[in-house]
């Protein structure tokens, strides 16, 4: 079966979020400056659904909430009075149906009032404004007492959330190693995730800075003797093993400063992403010496 990306998929990561009473409750109860909304309770919530939502959010799904409007970089403009998107509405105000939408927008919030909220919506809404990979990290940190706390489902709740947001992040190769970090630890276990979600984002930071390596030498081949370029391949490849492995690939490092075969040290660049220890790169870049040989 072909690959099927889901369709507005962040919209249907809340919309799972939020299928759930005690998460909707929180949304009302934190975000509703209305008196009304310190009156309801789970049991008087219905939920009125056709369809259902799967954690990858790839089901069609009817709406939890009419619209919720997030995560926009400036401010929101749009009409938040039913009859204000009607044509010509004002010759008829007293007379058209109306009602007001309650807007929602994540980047609005106080990241510090977020965190003393304290509960599964204000964590992910803390998670959710514009940031970067180091910042995102940080933030997790902040939260990690809050999300101790959580109860198992609503922890699941909060790690398929999380896992959708940094896939859609991270390049292929790393998005199923981020499904298991996420995938097995509870809610107790929480700095554990954080630590191995940032070496993860690290990792990646990693990759884009060899693939920006390797681009500057293909573009300079052109002008390039044979020398230099075999040079910049073993450099690129010895940083890359020494902001991922540290000093315990110094010896791995000097084995590739003995590869002077260009055709080899290219295929070992294309390989030695997929090396998650040591022993796995030692093992690529001993291939690629074997195929020269051969």
């Amino acid at each position: 079966m072909p690959d099927r990306q889901p369709h507005h998929a962040h919209d249907k990561g809340y919309r799972e979020l939020l299928s759930s009473k005690r998460a909707f409750l929180e949304l009302l109860r934190t975000f509703v400056r209305e008196d009304w909304a310190k009156d309801i309770d789970e049991e008087s919530l219905v939920r009125v659904e056709k369809s259902y939502i799967l954690q990858d959010f790839s089901e069609k799904e009817a709406d939890i909430v009419y619209r919720l409007r997030l995560r926009g970089t400036e401010v929101i403009s749009a009409a938040l009075s039913f009859k204000e998107m009607l044509a010509g509405y004002r010759q008829f105000e007293e007379h058209v149906l109306d009602f007001r939408y309650i807007l929602f927008d994540v980047n609005r919030y106080d990241a510090e009032e977020l965190y003393r909220a304290a509960n599964l919506v204000a964590s992910i809404f803390a998670l959710d404004q514009k940031m970067d990979a180091e910042e995102l990290v940080g933030r997790l940190r902040k939260l990690a007492g809050s999300l101790k706390n959580l109860s198992r489902d609503e922890f699941r709740r909060f790690g398929a959330w999380l896992g959708h947001v940094l896939k859609a992040r991270l390049p292929d190769s790393l998005r199923d190693k981020v499904d298991r970090i996420i995938g097995e630890v509870n809610p107790w276990e929480v700095e554990k995730m954080i630590t191995n979600l940032e070496i993860t984002l690290e990792e990646m930071q990693q990759q884009a800075e060899m693939r920006g390596l390797m681009k500057g030498r293909a573009e300079g081949e052109a002008i390039g003797k044979a020398k230099g370029k075999v040079e910049k391949a073993q450099d690129a490849i010895c940083k890359y093993l020494k902001r991922r492995f540290g000093a315990a690939s110094e010896e791995l490092q000097r084995v590739v400063q003995g590869v002077t075969s260009l055709e080899a040290l290219d295929g070992v660049m294309e390989e030695l992403f997929a090396a998650d220890t040591l022993e796995e790169a030692r093992a690529i870049i001993g291939d690629g010496m074997g195929k020269l040989a051969q």
